[in-house]
């Protein structure tokens, strides 16, 4: 019986498969804080998805005692075998992990692999001590020209008797607009200027024990492969996760976003090339209130999950993303001037009228949306599961006497409602894990109504070897903002999950000696053309039926050395492979302001060398690293572009308490012509004390010079740039 077990998990994982970007990620993930995420996403080491997750991930904390399977497999370097062998150590304790060093010494996983998931975890206290525990974080940064007061930020998390948890995350903001409201003599929408704010966009309390979890506020959640809901940025969500996390813009932000209604240039000249310190950032979650039960048993053996939510958030928008039904019948229609984004005009309290207009900004809280769904699933047996998740939500505009809506290459779904419901499960079977989800998205387009999703994956997993195979198809109707499954990263009216037919491969083998082995490829096509109703999407190449795609990765680490550690990988990425990358664009995101973003049908091929070295342990380590690549461009019609990056970063702790980091990176993204594109030196130092552990104070200098030959850059201010960042961090 067993036999044929495995024979059956080995046909089904084959033949309806495809390779999931799971936790097996890009790269290991040696790191201490937010910064060195940032810095491996930075060098090319790990994908856009992979740093969101990562990050994510780290301001939630993983807790080593409560997680569940899904939760745990999400930390670095973990497979599912080695995951379960956690969770057996847990049971076989039957007491709390007070400290990860025990994992190592029961053989549940390796030092390097606690190395890596250490900076994720979150340990409950020892019993005896003040029921009262939690984490704060302060941020305030500076650019030497600055001439406003520097922003700042505030997370609070705390941690209290009977599973009773709160949290909030503030901001000081500089250059965001205050909400927009309508003007009926100029019968468009119109803005005060920007002013120093407080904004306070996260914030929770939760109750939650072994079975029972219930959460007011802001949180986030995600169900089965995603296909369905979910707004985390996580690959394995189960549930629902508070949310009070914000991030930092490393970029400076243009100082003036105004452009004229007339002649007359609403920017000073200084200003029209002048760059501040950007303000903190954010993503909307759900905001309300969400309840789940756990593990509630029916019968003897089967068990049922049950989970409820009820959202109203209020969102912002990029100001060209939308438009007015008023004047505008069809927003698919590029070429009526009539449905391109309204004018929104500043309100200057010292003019008779409006002068100026707004110009490459987001409009804050310009509409509503509410948000009801849930999701059950029932365990009739621990290796087998089957769940059903749905949701529908009502976008409510600000604007009553404007009939505004969104366009139609918004990740939003225009004409009003819209939902999906969708059926899941997951079969255990020896090594193999497989995972299945199908969907049907609804909505009010014009002609639209909604569309399929389905998504296969399969996940065979030992001790230092795993593969992971998944197969999906979006049909090109399938619009649904809330579904982040396995997806590539082109898109069709702001939807990853659209018009797709793929399969994915990814590969980790830790068993070839000193040798870590990672390999992923991504084939995709598209089923359909990118076509709404007869009406074009994108340009001609590329978007047709049939069009192919490949991503490719091949890395290589040896650990064979404590003191010097190489790697080496091989990238390749084409967007259309009938066609030669020569004379297209590569980069996803090439926007078009006012329209919807071009359809880039390039080719890259990267290589990249590093080496890590450590005389003297954490005392000193030095990272090299040197990247090459070629890649498409409208720049050259007879050949790829060249491009470099190279960083070098010095890190040392002396003494415990003391922490050192020197960072440098050069990125030359055109190697032949210095007028197009950007040429820049960056590099930081950053000093960190931790004068006890309720108190560690981080000080920050980055100097980023600009040494391309573009006009924009002759006429930058500052160049170089002086940025400083002040951090008081502690747990208690």
């Amino acid at each position: 019986m067993q036999r044929r077990s495995r024979s059956v998990a080995l046909v089904f994982g084959v033949v309806v498969s495809g390779a999931a970007f799971g936790a097996v990620y890009e790269a290991p993930i040696h790191i201490n804080d937010d910064d060195d995420l940032v810095a491996l996403g930075d060098r090319g080491d790990i994908s856009d998805d992979t740093l969101q997750t990562l990050r994510e991930l780290l301001q939630d904390g993983v807790d080593l005692n409560t997680a569940n399977r899904d939760d745990l497999y999400e930390l670095p370097s973990l497979s599912y075998a080695e995951v379960d062998a956690i969770i057996e150590y847990r049971k076989v304790k039957g007491a709390p992990i007070t400290e990860p060093t025990e994992l190592v010494g029961a053989g549940a996983i390796t030092a390097d692999q606690l190395d890596q998931i250490a900076p994720f975890l979150l340990i409950a206290g020892t019993p005896g001590k003040f029921p009262l525990s939690g984490h704060y974080d302060l941020w305030g940064m500076y650019t030497a020209t600055d001439t406003l007061a520097p922003p700042f930020r505030l997370q609070l998390t705390l941690r209290g008797p009977w599973g009773v948890s709160a949290g909030v995350a503030a901001v000081t903001s500089r250059k965001r607009f205050a909400s927009p409201f309508y003007d009926p003599t100029t019968d468009t929408l119109e803005v005060l200027p920007a002013q120093y704010r407080l904004d306070v966009p996260k914030f929770f309390l939760q109750w939650k024990n072994s079975k029972v979890q219930v959460t007011a506020g802001t949180f986030r959640l995600g169900f089965g492969q995603r296909l369905t809901l979910d707004n985390t940025v996580r690959y394995s969500p189960t549930g629902i996760y508070a949310d009070a996390a914000l991030f930092w813009n490393r970029d400076l932000s243009r100082d003036c976003t105004l452009s004229a209604l007339d002649v007359n240039a609403p920017c000073a000249d200084s200003a029209t090339d002048h760059y501040v310190t950007s303000d903190f950032i954010w993503r909307d979650g759900f905001r309300g209130l969400a309840a789940s039960a756990e593990d509630l048993e029916i019968g003897e053996s089967a068990k049922m999950s049950i989970y409820g939510f009820a959202s109203y958030q209020t969102h912002n928008i990029y100001q060209y993303e939308i438009y007015d039904q008023r004047t505008c019948l069809d927003p698919r229609d590029d070429n009526d001037v009539q449905c391109k984004a309204p004018p929104v005009l500043v309100h200057d309290t010292g003019s008779v009228a409006p002068t100026t207009q707004l110009a490459f900004s987001t409009l804050q809280a310009l509409w509503d949306e509410l948000t009801i769904g849930g999701h059950a699933d029932v365990q009739p047996t621990p290796r087998f599961s089957i769940g059903a998740t749905g949701y529908v939500s009502i976008p409510q505009w600000h604007v009553p006497q404007m009939q505004l809506d969104f366009q139609e290459w918004s990740k939003y779904p225009f004409g009003g409602r819209f939902g999906a419901f969708g059926l899941d499960g997951r079969l255990t079977l020896g090594n193999w894990n497989l995972y299945l989800e199908a969907s049907r998205s609804f909505d009010q387009r014009i002609l639209g109504g909604g569309g399929w999703g389905v998504i296969e994956r399969s996940v065979w997993s030992t001790r230092g070897r795993e593969i992971e195979i998944s197969a999906r198809f979006y049909d090109d109707k399938m619009t649904n903002p809330y579904a982040r499954p396995i997806a590539a990263p082109d898109e069709l009216d702001g939807q990853r999950a659209r018009n797709e037919a793929g399969v994915r491969i990814k590969y980790l083998d830790r068993t070839l000696g000193d040798l870590a082995l990672r390999a992923s490829a991504d084939f995709w096509v598209l089923p359909f053309n990118n076509t709404q109703d007869g009406l074009s999407v994108g340009n001609n190449v590329g978007s047709g039926a049939g069009t192919s795609n490949l991503y490719a990765l091949l890395r290589g680490d040896f650990k064979g050395w404590r003191f010097f550690q190489p790697s080496v990988w091989l990238d390749y990425r084409n967007k259309d492979l009938a066609h030669s990358g020569v004379g297209a664009c590569y980069e996803e995101t090439a926007p078009i302001v006012a329209g919807e973003p071009l359809l880039c049908t390039g080719e890259l091929y990267r290589a990249t060398v590093a080496t890590r070295i450590a005389p003297f342990g954490n005392k000193l380590e030095v990272l090299l690293q040197y990247q090459m690549y070629l890649m498409s461009s409208l720049f050259y019609a007879d050949r790829l572009m060249p491009g470099l990056r190279a960083t070098a970063e010095i890190s040392s702790r002396p003494i415990e308490k003391l922490t050192v980091r020197l960072r440098s990176r050069m990125y030359i993204q055109d190697l032949v012509t210095a007028t197009r594109d950007e040429r820049s030196l960056w590099t930081f130092m950053e000093v960190g004390y931790a004068i006890a552990r309720p108190l560690v104070v981080t000080v920050r200098y980055d100097n980023y010079l600009w040494f391309d030959q573009r006009a924009s850059t002759g006429r930058r201010t500052p160049n170089p740039e002086h940025r400083f960042r002040l951090e008081l961090e502690g747990r208690f």
